[in-house]
């Protein structure tokens, strides 16, 4: 017993300390960026273009760790148990704000066991359908989805990722049963798109444009708030006929609970600088990403607004991802 109680002093006196690192002492040693998922992703691919210019801006090297598996909760449980001092950060996106419902016996809080220090860039998905399809509008698949239950089907890249849950709001905002049909990944699930085996998918902007652009697919609809840039004639899906559908997907910077006002400060004014760099721009455009860069509190009112939305919908949806 007094040896536990002298662990948990020892830890307290560690937060304290670290509590009170004043932003002219930081950084003096490497940085780490840990990516929960394989190279090569969204979230890699950002926290190493960001992970570059912090580097320079500070003068100490930062790194990009990946570490995958159940879809990035280990890298945000090892993120949580770091130490508060602003040497261990995570970049994470929209699938943090829905790991409270997700999982039963989660060993973090997405909120509380987390700093946010900016919000780096956003993005959407579209629903899309194949040039074929008969159902040329999402008034269309609707209706249809009305007068036949059960007969159309969307696909996603798993149960709980967002493509599950934009299909699962659909169901519920538009008051219609439609299958859903997981797969193993956005491969997969796009093959059997265009093979005619599912009605319609909900798909990131940057793989979704190719088919677009093709001519094999057709989007009915966007899920940010208001229309993009690149597809400027496709409706949002209020605007299409769901009203308060709202799906953004984000990715942003976060550190251990209770870092160092200053700390976080003094990180997020120097991501957000980073993020007006030309070459950033460039390579986000590249993904589908529109830079944003926030305050820490914007970000954390984006995170508490997702974690009420998703919630929600996995709540009445009964979804879980274990």
């Amino acid at each position: 017993m007094k040896k536990l109680l002298l662990v948990l002093a020892l830890a307290a006196m560690a937060s304290a300390a670290a509590a009170q690192i004043p932003a002219a002492e930081w950084p003096k040693k490497v940085v780490k960026i840990v990516v929960g998922y394989a190279p090569g992703g969204p979230n890699d691919i950002i926290a190493r273009a960001l992970g570059q210019k912090v580097s320079a801006a500070l003068g100490q090297p930062v790194i990009v760790e990946n570490r995958p598996g159940a879809s990035g909760t280990i890298a945000s449980d090892y993120v949580a148990r770091s130490p508060a001092d602003g040497y261990t950060l995570i970049m994470n996106a929209t699938t943090h704000s829905m790991a409270n419902a997700l999982y039963e016996k989660l060993p973090f809080d997405a909120d509380r066991d987390f700093t946010p220090i900016t919000l780096v860039g956003e993005s959407t998905l579209v629903l899309v359908v194949r040039q074929d399809q008969p159902e040329k509008t999402l008034a269309e698949l609707l209706n249809t989805a009305r007068s036949q239950p059960g007969k159309l089907s969307f696909a996603s890249t798993g149960a709980g990722s967002s493509p599950h849950l934009a299909g699962e709001m659909l169901r519920q905002l538009g008051k219609v049963d439609l299958t859903h049909v997981p797969y193993k990944g956005s491969a997969p699930a796009m093959n059997d798109l265009l093979g005619g085996q599912v009605t319609m998918m909900f798909e990131p902007l940057p793989s979704a444009l190719p088919h677009i652009r093709a001519g094999q697919l057709r989007p009915v609809g966007v899920t940010s708030g208001k229309r993009i840039r690149e597809l400027p004639d496709v409706p949002t899906m209020t605007e299409a006929g769901v009203p308060g559908f709202d799906i953004t997907v984000w990715w942003g910077l976060f550190g251990p609970a209770r870092m160092p006002p200053a700390v976080v400060q003094k990180i997020g004014m120097t991501v957000n600088t980073a993020l007006s760099a030309p070459d950033i721009r460039e390579r986000f455009d590249t993904l589908g990403i529109t830079p944003v860069g926030t305050t820490s509190t914007e970000f954390r009112s984006v995170l508490l607004k997702d974690i009420a939305k998703y919630g929600k919908v996995i709540r009445e949806g009964g979804i879980h991802a274990n």
